[in-house]
């Protein structure tokens, strides 16, 4: 739990995520409750919290736990932006002491989540964060495929398909409106927070949900939940490679980011950061999407003096897209003879990974000489090679 006075060291956070995990799993019939069970070694909360925690419109998440399973605590992923909170003997109340609780951060927007749900995926989550700017709730839905029969004693019914959903979190909402509608609710025991809201659709958006966003409840769906991880986790490798020529003009290199005081500049149509681009081409090889000139051609106009961070930014958001996969790490090796920037590095690690969601320890940066061999050699420019591990 979190000390009242350790509350002013943490900054208002515009998203908060709550993931509910209070759950006793009668119905998974195990020891342990499903959400600390591990697959592909974690747990499935460290599983689903990582995703939000990946998110960089994520300021916080907020761990609403079972008293009763104090004893799985330390199986948990520590994280500064990992907050704890205990729940209530009912989903309805467990919500409520979360939203009681984040109230002090003054968020702008709640994600309720389901501990239960680890394959969530950020595309989603952004959705609804867009959304939440116009609408006051963003609902994921998914359409029943399959028939609908209503069995009561010897009465069967069929249901129409077309006007049924299945509804999955996260379910977004503008905080204060959910927080105030909890306070003065008489509906009781309500199996998700979009019921609050059945009255009010004038102010509820339903957002297309994902298939492979499967709630595990009992043990047969643990080993889907295997098979989907290791199908999602099979490994994609990109090789980026760029070079440019020096101009006898002093003046800046830009390299990841970082601006290097130098006594030559690069030649090139964009603001020459070999050192994004690389990583981008890997990314683009990663996912065959071609290379940045397809992209970023340089006979456009508007590409001339581009911020590379942009051309970076882009090209992972091109991979969450079409893949829904994430980095597991980069290795940067820049060749030439000058200039000396160990100095720099850190700093570049760390722009590299606040535009990539990753921490600074999934990104190496190195440099190496052709041992005064070829143009590079002969001082005439500077070169970058990028491997990315997409997994």
């Amino acid at each position: 739990m979190i000390k009242k006075k350790a509350i002013k060291k943490y900054k208002n956070s515009k998203n908060i995520a709550i993931i509910l995990a209070c759950g006793e799993s009668l119905r998974f019939k195990s020891k342990y409750p499903k959400q600390y069970m591990k697959f592909s070694d974690e747990i499935m909360l460290n599983h689903t919290t990582n995703v939000f925690l990946k998110n960089s419109k994520i300021g916080k998440i907020l761990l609403v736990l079972n008293k009763k399973h104090k004893k799985f605590f330390k199986k948990i992923k520590k994280n500064k932006n990992i907050l704890i909170t205990y729940g209530g003997d009912s989903r309805q109340k467990s919500v409520f002491y979360g939203l009681k609780f984040i109230n002090k951060f003054k968020p702008i927007n709640v994600l309720i989540h389901d501990a239960n749900r680890p394959f969530v995926d950020t595309k989603i989550i952004n959705q609804i964060l867009n959304y939440l700017k116009r609408f006051k709730a963003v609902i994921p839905r998914i359409k029943i495929q399959d028939t609908i029969k209503k069995i009561e004693s010897s009465n069967i019914s069929s249901i129409d398909r077309d006007k049924v959903y299945a509804l999955q979190t996260p379910q977004g909402f503008n905080f204060k409106e959910l927080f105030k509608i909890h306070k003065n609710t008489d509906i009781k025991n309500f199996t998700d927070d979009s019921s609050l809201f059945d009255k009010k659709r004038n102010i509820i958006k339903y957002v297309s949900g994902n298939n492979e966003n499967i709630k595990i409840t009992e043990k047969d769906d643990l080993k889907l939940a295997e098979k989907l991880y290791s199908i999602n986790k099979s490994n994609l490798i990109g090789l980026g490679v760029d070079f440019h020529r020096f101009e006898n003009k002093k003046g800046n290199l830009i390299l990841c980011g970082v601006k290097i005081p130098f006594n030559k500049t690069l030649i090139a149509h964009s603001d020459g950061d070999l050192g994004y681009h690389a990583i981008s081409d890997g990314i683009l090889g990663a996912i065959a999407e071609g290379d940045i000139g397809i992209h970023f051609p340089d006979t456009s106009k508007k590409n001339k003096n581009l911020n590379s961070a942009k051309i970076l930014k882009y090209t992972y958001e091109l991979m969450k897209d079409k893949l829904k996969k994430d980095i597991k790490n980069i290795d940067l090796t820049f060749i030439g003879e000058e200039p000396k920037f160990s100095k720099y590095q850190k700093q570049m690690k760390s722009n590299i990974s606040k535009l990539l969601n990753l921490d600074i320890n999934q990104v190496n940066i190195k440099a190496t000489t052709t041992e005064k061999m070829g143009p590079l050699g002969n001082k005439e420019g500077l070169g970058a090679i990028a491997l990315v591990n997409i997994i």
